[in-house]
């Protein structure tokens, strides 16, 4: 799959899919910035998904069906820079861009309608209440504007307490107060910036609301004590941590958009925080006496790895850092679970997802040349115990992804069978072309203005 545009639905999506199983190859986003939450990001980058900046589709390749997208880099002027295409070997392209406002049972009713750019088009006019100008209709979510969940959900209980005291008659200020207070909190924060500037345009008004960027300045006072480490770094309206907490050792405080606070001295290192936060942006943390280091990593894949398997321990671009040790694995009953891992205080810093290497015999290894985990393991038991010699005997890497998959398995196969940690394994030679070019695009190719 090849995912355009980078909002959170894009990002979101895209994490969804692989652990559906399904390969995404790349994210795009014209803009040079991401449009999402960072700690979305964060999450996908840590899968080994690259987030392209100022890349477009230039087309699709295929007839009857995708076969791949030629894609570009974007000048200042969002132009294609001629030069920089490229082919992706994809077989479906994702589209999550352009959302509009879900306005047309609002429109055929008779409601006003008024054009808000910010949020996403033409939208309903509504007061607090979220009433439109037909007094027994009200809006809420993707039918006012394009906004987040959160506070879709929130409007939907303005909405319908609002409807409630129409029918009813009875007096319920206080709670629509106290919602719609907590709706403009949410909408307080940097983030929300572009929908406080379109609800203006309808006569909503907005006040300064302060909000802290949180600190962990003792994190290293507390050395050798199991206890969370956070890295989300943006301001956005979110507290699952805050609310999960059983002992209260993490606040936001009064605005939601502000960072989280850790009180060390109050943390049991019980890891629900980790379990519970979203953007999988919480990871446990400990230093051992004998120069390693235990990291709890949040897993939302399968299978779960199991005491005492070999996993790699991965960066937070999906790169392989070293071999790790699975130490425990705590199960969640949101399927967000901890798996605890051993790794070298060096590494300990850079590690912030895992490789579980597959146990059934007829997965597949290298997807280009269909070769099994099956496949890999008999060849190393008749001798074929280095990668290159694999790749010679299996076509392992042969394929279109040119390994970009099928090494890192391989690899953790071959370590598994031969007891020699991947870390001092040779990754084989890297070939070119890093990705496929056509002959026709060799032969077009130009040096110092000289055909070749």
């Amino acid at each position: 799959v090849l995912m355009i545009g980078s909002g959170n639905i894009g990002l979101i999506v895209s994490y969804q899919l692989l652990q559906a199983g399904v390969e995404v190859r790349a994210i795009l986003e014209a803009s040079n910035r991401i449009g999402g939450y960072q700690v979305h990001a964060d999450k996908v980058r840590r899968v080994g998904i690259p987030i392209l900046l100022q890349h477009t589709i230039l087309r699709a390749i295929g007839e009857e069906s995708v076969r791949g997208a030629v894609i570009s880099k974007l000048d200042e002027r969002w132009s294609p820079i001629s030069g920089t295409e490229r082919e992706l070997v994809v077989d479906t392209i994702c589209i999550a861009v352009g959302l509009l406002p879900s306005i047309e049972l609002a429109a055929q009713a008779g409601c006003e309608m008024k054009y808000v750019q910010e949020l996403g088009g033409y939208v309903p006019l509504r007061d607090e209440d979220m009433r439109t100008s037909i007094d027994d209709i009200f809006i809420a979510g993707d039918a006012a504007g394009i906004e987040e969940a959160t506070t879709a959900m929130i409007e939907g209980q303005i909405a319908g307490l609002a409807v409630v005291s129409d029918l009813t008659k009875n007096s319920i200020q206080e709670r629509l107060k106290y919602l719609k207070d907590t709706l403009r909190k949410f909408r307080s924060g940097p983030t929300s910036s572009k929908t406080r500037a379109g609800l203006s345009k309808l006569g909503s008004k907005f006040e300064e609301v302060s909000f802290t960027n949180g600190n962990q300045n003792d994190f290293t006072k507390y050395t050798g004590k199991m206890r969370p480490l956070i890295e989300c770094f943006e301001a956005i309206p979110c507290n699952p941590c805050e609310t999960s907490c059983p002992a209260g050792a993490i606040s936001i405080g009064d605005n939601i958009n502000s960072r989280p606070i850790i009180d060390y001295s109050k943390c049991t290192g019980c890891g629900i925080c980790a379990t519970t936060c979203p953007g999988l942006a919480i990871f446990m943390f400990r230093e051992n006496k004998d120069g390693t280091c235990s990291v709890g990593i949040p897993y939302e894949f399968l299978p779960l790895p199991a005491e005492g398997q070999y996993v790699t321990a991965l960066g937070r671009n999906g790169e392989a850092i070293c071999k790790a040790k699975v130490e425990k694995v705590v199960k969640s009953a949101n399927k967000t679970n901890l798996v605890y891992i051993s790794v070298l205080r060096e590494y300990a810093s850079d590690v912030r997802h895992i490789l579980v290497p597959s146990k059934e015999s007829g997965a597949m290894v290298c997807r280009c040349e269909e070769v099994t985990v099956d496949q890999v393991r008999k060849a190393i038991k008749e001798g074929y115990t280095d990668f290159e010699e694999l790749r010679r005997y299996l076509r392992i890497g042969m394929g279109p992804c040119g390994g970009r998959t099928c090494r890192l398995n391989t690899l953790m196969i071959l370590s598994e069978e031969t007891g020699v940690p991947v870390e001092r394994l040779s990754p084989g030679v890297f070939r070119p072309p890093s990705i496929p070019v056509s002959f026709k695009a060799l032969g077009e190719g130009r040096v110092d203005g000289y055909e070749e």
